[in-house]
């Protein structure tokens, strides 16, 4: 059996370290048993140890491996025979009343208690009180708590003076007495949670519990034989004084991780291990090893190589304030910093370092690579992007695990009830509930696919839904003025008026039915309506509040309505979830709902539902579940202290100056960061030393990056002050044969991984280089001048060849072959067919809109609604703001329409004419509306465009072919053109459809405006008036993005695509001239044009 005491080893290596603790354990073996104790900060390092321990020595039984707080509270608690064998019903009794969860319902208790907050001490308290709700009321609470639950393990003495009815100061041992606002209400209500008792909460069960093991005479039963502390940088004092109490009876080993001997008096350490190693240096203070004989230190062996990461690793043994010049390989990549322009980017040039690592050293392994991150949720979607897939042989996928991540972010039911309780407060936006529906384990519960979930975003977009349930939802919680439009309830009945009635002209109860596509989705509609309202049936029972003894079990039934888990994954979190909310009814060993029955005095109190919502998420929203260290593959982490483990690879990304150190976010009523004690916890100490612990484990490379350069303006960004403080001690340190800097210590990557830099590489610039052959291929072709194939190569069968043609598509092909041509031969749509979701009713009604309502107003009135009617039903679309704005509007639509209806008077139509003509292999079939007896009309709410003389002369041939005669009026609000009547216009309508039949095999190069542009060219000529450009170069003008005037051809995008990188007037100027002059000729030939002001009225018919 070993010796009792404290001993301290510090080493400069884990694998130095770890081979003492293997010595140790394996000179003085403990009984079979007994178990070895070694106290690890995380879990990675515990899988570390236990691997390694299992190499050397075959096995690694009979060993724990527990976490610094779990087990000196576990130590604590054993320590019930500390008075001797006999004296166990002396040892006090923890009272779990006052851990951090439990004590934050008292003090939620204590701070709804108005009469105890006019107590001028809580005035700091009560600016901020007067105005909160219960959420943030109770938020305040987990503040306070989480700040007591601090101070009792860094600040206990202050706490117990608080109970003596000490003054609010606090200063301390090792501090200046300080002056903090704060501080007098935090120790009134301290004293108000005690309540004049003076009960055994953990602080002073903790040091009472230390005292005694100070005192006592003979070993405690309970007490382990042997207990070793590895890998860790800082403990709370607390901690380190029980293990020191510990050590008189047992032997205790400390094994800290520092690069020089704390021993060797009068050495300065060096500039980087003073500027990163504070945390480890204040452990080693108290532990008293910087005095002599107070530790040992043990060295591991350097490899011989001269990299410029053993280099450096050696310099951090020494205390030199000058680093000692070093001569490396200019190829060197053992220690480099990454300047990139996002955190995308980051990722993509360490995919490339880690290849070029995999192919300098085939033994490398991606187990071997550990990548820090200082923030997992933002990295982990890229390097599912980057490392996820396959995309060539070069560039092969990554295997790799994720850890830290929280619960909710890797689990379908968890973001579900997420939703679901975000949902209850919210403005029931369109989006947060189609969000939820998309969730696979609510999907699941409704029973619908991903497809029908998209169908419904349709159904939901018609029918005008934007939030809220109803108007007096709208009301009674959010206090805006009454109003059912856009609402879920008038959307919802709309969408089943739509379907009894179908799409019929008649308003219903004052709104217009949405027919839309729901003609044969009766069951879908009905599983829908019919979710929807339970949904609302259940946010509206979670909106009460209730006696928190019934919280548990009104969650639980609401959230087993909302989903169906699927797999072992999702039944474990459903168990997780269970369990969070059943601890609503019994936590911390004490029924909740007594606790809250003593806090607020009454039987049965309650609680608003944003307080039980923000403990729930609290309680699943942590990394506690997490898993993937160190269990195959690439790990990527959380920069954690302490986190650093030996790896033949790290890389630390995200250390730029906002991200990394991290900043200290104490609250403004914190009085620990008012008046620093050694061994106080601090998130920059911990980054300096976790960057320093990563500068002693890295093995083979040292992969450092930062987001240094704007993506918007290249702007620079300064990094982390970690890193250029590295930086500056490297660019000192090493330089290649000719005395010149590393080029591979700083390097600064381009904004996109295509650029040619990486893969046109010079002889001076060998930092920059890419293993992606795909994009090296692309690279290729613009640096050789290479242009992309054509899209369609060679003429295509279209699959439907029944020669049934519909005059919209006649009219198409001759408006934008290239989008008929992609959408009826090739199946491919570029058309966003779907608006974003939009959570607000309409406000402004922009140019698209205000066309599109002008012209539905316009075809209502001509079909004999009347100006009353179509305005009533266009104000009853959903589509107009509520209320005066939208009578503003309606009525401003109605004033844009109306010198067109002047003009146009109260015509009588006919019957639609029925067009079904047959030609030579071919049917067109279509039908005309607006029909009188010697003409008919095609009417615009707009100025007119091209694309409206396009149809309205395809609609005259057709007309004229159908035996009908007379002229055609194409109206605009500019300008009107009339067509004479055509004899031959069967034979205009022959050679249109055969060029239609050769625009589905091939992308024809007819382009609308540049067409317009040609024939205009040719007019101004031939008037002479005036100087004109050639027709073909004008064409070519209105061809390209832009144009002269506006859009040009290339802005369409099914224009962009068949035509990329082609010029159709350098090869086919005939052919592009052949078809312009056949379809514009006749037409140009029968047409009059008459401007608006010249038309004084419409003759009725």
């Amino acid at each position: 059996m070993e010796t009792p005491g404290l001993q301290v080893v510090t080493g400069d290596s884990p694998h130095a370290l770890l081979a003492e603790l293997d010595r140790t354990l394996t000179t003085w073996p403990l009984s079979p048993f007994d178990d070895d104790i070694v106290v690890v900060q995380s879990l990675g390092m515990e899988r570390w140890v236990r691997q390694q321990l299992a190499r050397r020595r075959g096995c690694a039984a009979s060993l724990q491996l527990p976490f610094p707080a779990a087990f000196c509270r576990k130590l604590a608690e054993s320590l019930a025979g500390i008075g001797g064998p006999g004296n166990e019903t002396d040892a006090p009794t923890l009272d779990k009343r006052f851990e951090e969860e439990a004590l934050t319902w008292r003090l939620f208790a204590l701070l709804s208690d108005e009469d105890m907050l006019a107590d001028a001490v809580y005035a700091p308290l009560r600016a901020f009180l007067e105005q909160a709700d219960p959420a943030k009321r109770y938020g305040l609470a987990r503040r306070v708590s989480a700040r007591f639950d601090e101070y009792r393990l860094y600040r206990p003495d202050m706490l117990l003076a608080w109970e003596a009815g000490g003054h609010a100061s606090v200063e301390g041992p090792f501090d200046t007495a300080a002056e903090n606002p704060h501080a007098a209400w935090q120790c009134a209500l301290w004293q108000q949670v005690l309540q004049g008792e003076r009960p055994m909460h953990f602080a002073r069960w903790f040091l009472h519990t230390i005292e005694r093991l100070e005192q006592a005479a003979i070993r405690p039963v309970g007490l382990p034989d042997r207990l070793s502390v590895f890998g860790i940088s800082t403990l709370p004092p607390l901690f380190v004084r029980l293990l020191k109490a510990v050590s008189r009876f047992a032997a205790v080993r400390f094994f800290v991780l520092v690069p020089a001997d704390p021993q060797l008096v009068g050495r300065s350490p060096n500039p980087l291990t003073a500027q990163f190693g504070h945390a480890s240096q204040e452990l080693l203070t108290l532990l008293g090893a910087n005095e002599p004989g107070g530790s040992r230190h043990v060295q591991a062996a350097m490899p011989a190589e001269d990299s410029v990461l053993h280099h450096l690793q050696r310099a951090l043994r020494g205390s030199e304030l000058t680093p000692t010049a070093c001569l490396v390989s200019p190829t060197d990549r053992s220690v480099s910093v990454h300047i990139c322009h996002s955190p995308l980017r980051e990722m993509e040039v360490l995919r490339d370092q880690l290849l070029d690592a995999f192919a300098v050293n085939p033994a490398l392994r991606p187990h071997d690579v550990l990548v820090m991150v200082p923030d997992v949720e933002l990295y982990a979607p890229l390097a599912e992007v980057v490392f996820g897939g396959a995309m060539s042989e070069s560039r092969p996928r990554i295997p790799f695990r994720v850890a830290d991540r929280a619960l909710a972010r890797e689990s379908a039911p968890l973001q579900a009830l997420e939703l679901l309780l975000q949902l209850v407060s919210s403005r029931l936006g369109v989006s947060d509930v189609l969000h939820l529906l998309s969730v696979p384990s609510v999907r699941r519960r409704v029973g619908v696919t991903p497809a029908q979930v998209e169908q419904l975003t349709g159904w939901v977009q018609q029918a005008g839904i934007r939030w809220g349930w109803d108007a007096d939802d709208r009301v009674s919680r959010f206090g805006v003025p009454s109003f059912v439009e856009n609402s879920w309830r008038l959307g919802l009945d709309r969408l089943m008026a739509g379907y009894a009635m179908g799409p019929v002209d008649v308003l219903v109860e004052g709104h217009v039915p949405v027919a839309g596509d729901l003609v044969g989705d009766a069951e879908l509609l009905g599983v829908f309506v019919r979710w929807v309202d339970d949904l609302e049936r259940h946010l509206m029972r979670l909106r009460e509040a209730r006696p928190l003894s019934t919280w548990s079990t009104v969650l639980a039934e609401v959230f087993a309505w909302a989903v169906v888990p699927e797999g072992s994954a999702e039944q474990a979190t459903m168990a997780q979830i269970a369990e969070a909310m059943q601890a609503l009814r019994e936590p911390s060993g004490a029924p909740r709902q007594r606790r809250l029955r003593e806090a607020h005095d009454v039987e049965d109190p309650e609680v608003a539902f944003e307080v039980v919502r923000d403990w729930i998420l609290a309680a699943l929203d942590s990394d506690d579940h997490a898993t993937g260290f160190l269990t195959g593959g690439l790990t990527i982490c959380a920069m954690k202290p302490m986190r650093a483990i030996p790896h033949r690879v790290i890389a630390m990304l995200g250390l730029d100056d906002r991200s990394y150190p991290r900043r200290e976010r104490r609250p403004a009523f914190d009085l620990i960061g008012s008046a620093r004690r050694v061994g106080d916890r601090d998130p920059r100490t911990d980054d300096r030393q976790l960057v320093l612990d990563t500068l002693l484990c890295a093995e083979d490379r040292l992969h450092l990056s930062y987001v240094g350069r704007s993506e918007t303006n290249n702007a620079e960004i300064a990094p982390s002050i970690v890193v250029a403080e590295l930086l500056q001690y490297l660019q000192r340190m090493v330089h290649t044969v000719d005395k010149a800097p590393h080029p591979l210590l700083r390097v600064e990557h381009r904004l996109q991984p295509f650029s040619t830099a990486y893969f046109v590489p010079t002889a001076t610039d060998t930092a920059l280089f890419s293993f992606d052959d795909v994009l090296a291929a692309s690279v290729r072709d613009v640096t050789e001048r290479r242009k992309a194939p054509p899209f369609v190569a060679r003429a295509v069968t279209p699959l439907h060849t029944e020669g049934v043609i519909a005059l919209d598509d006649l009219m198409l092909a001759w408006s934008n072959p290239s989008q008929l041509h992609a959408e009826r031969t090739l199946h491919l749509s570029l058309r966003d067919h779907r608006d974003a979701l939009d959570d607000v009713e309409p406000t402004v009604v922009d140019a698209l809109l205000r066309t599109r309502l002008q012209q539905r107003l316009l075809n209502e009135v001509l079909h004999g609604a009347g100006e009353r009617g179509a305005t009533a039903r266009l104000s009853a679309s959903g589509e107009l703001p509520p209320g005066p704005l939208g009578a503003a509007w309606q009525q401003r639509l109605a004033q844009q329409v109306d010198p067109l209806l002047q003009r146009v008077g109260q015509p009588r139509f006919l019957e639609p004419l029925t067009v079904d003509l047959r030609g030579h292999g071919w049917q067109l079939v279509g039908r005309l509306d607006y029909q009188h007896a010697e003409e008919q009309w095609r009417v615009r709410a707009a100025t007119l465009k091209p694309r409206d003389v396009v149809r309205g002369w395809i609609a005259h041939l057709a007309r004229q072919a159908m035996g009908v005669g007379g002229t055609t009026r194409v109206m605009a609000l500019d300008q009107e053109l009339r067509f004479a009547p055509q004899a031959d216009a069967m034979v205009l309508l022959e050679a249109l459809v055969q060029g239609y039949q050769r625009m589905l095999a091939e992308p024809m190069p007819y382009f609308l405006a540049a067409a317009v542009a040609y024939r205009k060219a040719i007019a101004t000529a031939s008037s002479g008036r005036g100087a004109a450009k050639p027709p073909l170069e004008a064409a070519r003008a209105k061809f390209a993005p832009g144009g002269d005037y506006g859009e040009g051809d290339l802005d369409d995008p099914y224009v962009a695509l068949l035509w990329r990188e082609r010029d159709p007037f350098a090869h086919h100027a005939d052919a592009f001239v052949a078809l312009v002059d056949a379809f514009w000729e006749p037409l140009e030939a029968a047409q009059t044009v008459h401007a608006a002001s010249d038309v004084t009225g419409a003759s009725v018919r």
